[in-house]
């Protein structure tokens, strides 16, 4: 039995207006019956204000941290960014990734070209005190933007009660772009680059076999505040969860860490990334989020044929004879 199946059918589509992109996946079939309570008599296919507020706080701090950890590690910078050629680039891979068909690369670039104009960006980045201090501005400067412009759009469209089906949140189609835009910068400088495939595929790898060891070992594996809830599962896939709550709790390095904990050194080769963004653990992100990659339908717990872990040298999963 794999990982508790989600369910993706009858979830509210993203915030109107914006582009269309594929149905988000966010429901456990075991948590069904209470997200069926949370929307009952809820207008079908519509998210309530606060979960739309949500999705645009999300896409604000995902797309604008995202950028300034591309260039404070270096893999992205001023002098591609200035290139007439660059921006068409990140233009195309915003139109195939991040925006609707009815959007055009055109239109991306005459965006991205006013978005890059405005007075917030600094010449260069050097890594210095004055060039850090620089971009942290650039950060506080687009969030604010783009949450004011969402804010100022919606009450200028809502004069009532802002609350759950009562008003939908407006953000104004120049702001959704440049947000889009954002994220295309992020995925061609840092995310489609050479050895990154290699490198998620290291990721799932060694969360693979640190979901295994720490379920094998439950409940000692888990944190204190967890082992409550693995004691009173009443299910193998009752107690999964406990474990992906584990995992999901952890930062990159803290994953990496646990992996050398309790599989040990000889027998697991322990993953080493050369990449700067992810070495330099700049922005940590929960370690489910590789886990979250692995191929739909795939389990990285029992079922998974592992590595043999040192832990215990005489058993293929680590755990005790």
């Amino acid at each position: 039995m794999g990982i508790p199946p989600i369910l993706g059918e009858n979830l509210p589509p993203q915030t109107p207006p914006a582009p269309a992109a594929p149905r988000k996946f966010g429901v456990y079939a075991a948590d069904a019956e209470v997200f069926g309570w949370i929307r009952q008599d809820a207008p079908a296919g519509r998210p309530c204000l606060e979960a739309q507020v949500m999705d645009w706080a999300d896409d604000i701090a995902y797309s604008v941290h995202d950028l300034e950890d591309g260039l404070h590690a270096g893999l992205i910078t001023f002098k591609n960014l200035n290139s007439l050629t660059e921006r068409n680039v990140v233009s195309q891979t915003t139109a195939t990734t991040y925006v609707g068909d009815d959007i055009s690369v055109a239109e991306l670039a005459e965006v991205l070209d006013a978005l890059l104009a405005l007075d917030v960006w600094p010449a260069s980045y050097d890594g210095g005190p004055e060039g850090a201090a620089a971009l942290k501005n650039v950060t506080s400067e687009l969030i604010g933007r783009f949450c004011l412009a969402a804010q100022d759009a919606t009450l200028a469209a809502h004069p009532g009660p802002l609350t759950r089906y009562a008003a939908d949140l407006i953000v104004p189609r120049q702001q959704r772009l440049e947000c889009a835009l954002l994220k295309g910068i992020t995925a061609h400088y840092v995310m489609t680059r050479a050895g990154v495939v290699a490198a998620q595929a290291r990721e799932r790898e060694l969360l693979a076999e640190l979901a295994f060891a720490v379920e094998r070992g439950a409940p000692r594996t888990l944190d204190p505040l967890l082992r409550p809830a693995w004691d009173a599962a009443a299910s193998d896939t009752a107690r999964r969860r406990v474990v992906i709550d584990q995992i999901a709790s952890l930062t990159d390095t803290s994953a990496i860490a646990w992996h050398q904990r309790l599989c040990g050194l000889s027998k697991v080769r322990v993953i080493q990334i050369p990449d700067p963004l992810l070495a330099a653990d700049l922005h940590p992100a929960p370690a489910m989020l590789a886990l979250s990659r692995l191929p739909r339908g795939s389990s990285p717990l029992p079922g998974t044929v592992l590595p043999r872990c040192s832990r215990y040298p005489g058993s293929r999963d680590g755990s005790s004879p």
